[in-house]
């Protein structure tokens, strides 16, 4: 499985020099675990387009972005590009941690928001798209309605 994940901020939107350590846990993790993952960061692109074909150019089967407050609007530019193109969509991060609902009902094509700490989610939802009832720590939309399955409460060796 191809798995991209994506921090969206944009040169104007640069406020320091921070890496998205978070990402690189994540895909030290699946890359540990056999899955081809790469870390797509647009911190130093003026739009989204370069990111997106970079992405395009991939393919991934698995999107995953990180999204704050303030990166909305990039990250439901991300979500709906990756579901256009058959990825399978999720977010992480503080928003989708206290907003996934909102999230969740205003951007049709994501998938999956994770609550909480991702690290203990991502192996579980990446093998199990087909079936999120097993996945501890998400959310999403089944027939309408919102279902928010139980925390994930182990403990991951980073």
């Amino acid at each position: 499985m191809k798995i991209a994940l994506v921090y969206p901020r944009t040169l104007s939107q640069f406020k320091s020099n921070l890496f998205p350590l978070g990402l690189v846990y994540l895909a030290t993790l699946l890359d540990n675990n056999g899955y081809n993952v790469k870390i797509f960061d647009s911190s130093f692109d003026k739009t989204l387009a370069n990111i997106k074909n970079k992405i395009k150019m991939f393919s991934p089967d698995f999107v995953g972005v990180s999204v704050t407050s303030d990166l909305y609007d990039n990250m439901k530019e991300i979500i709906d590009f990756s579901k256009q193109n058959g990825a399978f969509t999720a977010i992480g991060g503080p928003h989708a941690t206290i907003a996934f609902e909102e999230c969740l009902n205003q951007v049709k094509s994501l998938d999956v928001a994770v609550i909480g700490e991702a690290e203990k989610t991502i192996l579980g939802l990446v093998s199990s798209t087909d079936d999120l009832t097993r996945v501890k720590g998400i959310a999403y939309i089944s027939h309408r309605r919102l279902i928010v399955n139980p925390q994930n409460n182990s403990t991951v060796n980073l």
